[in-house]
């Protein structure tokens, strides 16, 4: 209905000083496929991801369009009028698909060496870069990629992505949780300003939270490799 408020797992990530306004035109990915827009009605902070400010957002949509996708398809469009607005159709893209899986195996082989070596926070961040790439070619195979989640890395929306699409990819259901767990270490295994007390990540990360992280990344890589492989045939 009107005002309806955009489910949990859909957030936007905006610089504190770019925030969505009442009036503002957003593009959403509608289930069938499309490209729509819709003016925001409110915008409420949730909490803090990758050193930003993480929004939920309200939009004014009529009752027919249904659940929305997660915020790595949801932009913001400078303009005042829809009828401006570009519209991007997304299709399945098998040859992107097996293109990240590539990057995203290869990723997996460097993170299980530096996990053997026993470099804890180098093998989440690599788990990481693992779970990201599988995610994404994952979408590719299913239904496509919007231009605009290329430069995001907000792995719980994409993992929504391919939950929600029907008929459910088999074993899917654990994406969600293995993004969540993962998320954390794209900055924090890296950067030591992300410390506390003058620590860096290398006096932080221990190998139990690798251990974890090197899991997550096995399993997601092995869904995706059977979505991949089931529809690009």
């Amino acid at each position: 209905q009107i005002g309806q408020v955009i489910p949990d797992h859909v957030e936007m990530q905006k610089h504190e000083n770019n925030l969505f306004h009442s009036n503002d035109w957003v593009g959403y990915l509608h289930k069938d496929g499309q490209i729509r827009f819709a003016k925001v009605m409110a915008c409420e902070i949730t909490g803090e991801y990758a050193s930003q400010s993480v929004y939920r957002i309200l939009i004014d949509i009529d009752e027919e369009d249904g659940i929305l996708v997660p915020a790595s398809e949801i932009f913001k469009l400078v303009m005042t009028e829809q009828d401006d607005a570009p519209i991007e159709t997304l299709y399945p893209d098998p040859e992107e698909a097996k293109r990240w899986l590539r990057q995203a195996k290869s990723d997996y082989q460097a993170m299980n060496v530096v996990y053997k070596a026993e470099l804890p926070c180098q093998a989440c961040f690599l788990a990481h870069e693992t779970i990201e790439k599988a995610l994404k070619a994952g979408c590719y195979a299913l239904f496509g990629l919007h231009s605009g989640s290329l430069t995001v890395h907000h792995l719980y929306g994409l993992a929504c992505d391919i939950v929600n699409h029907k008929p459910k990819p088999e074993g899917a259901d654990i994406l969600p949780t293995c993004a969540r767990s993962i998320k954390d270490h794209y900055l924090n295994s890296r950067f030591p300003n992300r410390c506390p007390n003058m620590k860096a990540p290398v006096d932080i990360y221990r190998m139990n939270l690798a251990e974890d992280a090197v899991k997550c990344a096995k399993k997601v890589l092995e869904i995706v490799k059977s979505i991949v492989q089931k529809n690009t045939n």
